[in-house]
Parts: C-alpha cells; structure tokens; sequence
C-alpha cells in the first residue's frame, strides 16, 4: 500500500470519525427547531459573534505557542490552533477531555512531549483563572446584593443535602489520609521500582511544562493575549 493511500485511509477514517461524533452530539436535538430558529435569528449577530469565538481561540492559540517556546520546542501557531479547535470538539463528547486532546494533538504534529503539554496547559488555566478572579471581584462591588442573595441560597441547599446524605467529604479525606499514610510506610520500596521511575519522569516533565512561563521571552505579550482571550469571552 503505498504512502498516498493510507493518508487518505487515515483521512477518511478521521471524517467517518467526526461525523459519528456529531452525530452523537446532535443525537437528542430537534434539527427543524434549530433551523427555525436559525432562520429566524440575526445572522449578523451570529457571524460576529462565531468571528469573536475563532479570534479568541486563535489568541489562546497563539498563547500556548509562548509556553512552547519557553520550553524550547517551536510549535506554528497553525498547528496551535488546529489543536486548541480539536480539544473544543472533544469537550462536546467527553466533559475536559479536550485538554488531553489538545496536547496529544501537539505531542504528534510537533513532538512536545504530553506531559510538558499537559503542564503548560495547567499553567495556561491558573492564568485564567487569576483574571477570572478579577473579573468576578469587579462583578462582585458591581452586584453585591444580588451575589450575596445566590451565595446564601446555595449555602442553604448545601446545608440541607449534608444532612440528609452520606458525609461524602469525610470518607474521601480518611481515604486519601490512609493512602497517603501507606505511601509513606513503603516508600522505600516504592523508589526502587521502575513504575516509580516512569511516573517521576512524567511528574518530572508536567512541572517542567507548569513553571514553563518562568522561562517566558515575551511575558508583557503573554499577559496581553490574555486580557484580549477574555474580553473575547465576554
């Protein structure tokens, strides 16, 4: 077989896999009311507000490439955003699977290894969510009666399925004391195993993607792509 037909093999097999997908997604949607409402909707509003969505995730894209290079590894911001689009995709079907995705996507096209992938992306959210914190402290002097009347609702119902369930909280903090207490009785023996060897790698590479906007060329430009990202979302 030659080289020719198992790329187009390998595309038709990933179109064949993109429309199974949508057609799970759409699986419980009424196509005609979504057309009704499409044909009556300002398609003005739709197309502006489908050219803000790409903009921002072409920002995100361009973003990542930063943390990329930090870690040394040149990644085009073509091959970024092709990712950041194959990660949205796959959220659709399985709930945050799509920043797996995303940086599996990468780790073929550019060789950055996944875990490196995976820590920059974790750094990329802590960003995110320290302006979506500002963003929320704004909001909060903005509507503070009405935030305070959310909380205090919440805090109720909590309170109420605390009381009438199992104490969830509890056993997963004895459980992750007793495993945390066994990790350290065997210790020992764990750091001579060659699975212990693999997993300090990987955590080893995930730090190294994590603290890769320390080593940053254009931190000014990287804090400006962000603040556009969200002004985008918003």
């Amino acid at each position: 077989m030659s080289e020719k037909t198992k790329k187009n093999l390998l595309l038709a097999l990933i179109m064949l896999v993109g429309i199974i997908f949508t057609l799970y997604a759409f699986r419980d949607v009424n196509i005609n009311d979504v057309v009704t409402k499409i044909s009556n909707a300002n398609l003005g509003w739709l197309i502006l507000g489908m050219g803000i969505s790409l903009a921002s995730h072409w920002l995100r894209a361009y973003r990542a490439t930063l943390l990329y290079e930090a870690m040394h590894f040149e990644v085009s911001v073509k091959n970024s955003f092709l990712a950041v689009l194959i990660g949205y995709m796959m959220n659709y079907f399985i709930p945050r699977a799509g920043e797996v995705s995303r940086t599996a996507a990468i780790s073929k096209s550019d060789n950055v290894p996944l875990e490196k992938g995976l820590g920059s992306v974790v750094t990329e959210r802590i960003v995110d969510m320290v302006l979506l914190l500002i963003i929320l402290g704004i909001i909060f002097l903005f509507q503070f009666d009405l935030i305070y009347g959310f909380v205090e609702q919440i805090l109720r119902s909590n309170a109420s399925e605390e009381k009438s369930g199992l104490p969830i909280k509890r056993i997963l903090l004895g459980a992750v004391a007793i495993a945390s207490v066994l990790l350290f009785l065997l210790r020992k023996k764990l750091v001579q195993t060659k699975l212990f060897e693999r997993v300090f790698s990987v955590l080893q590479g995930f730090a190294d993607g994590l603290l890769s906007i320390r080593h940053l060329k254009k931190p000014y430009l990287f804090i400006g792509l962000s603040v556009l990202i969200w002004i985008g979302y918003i």
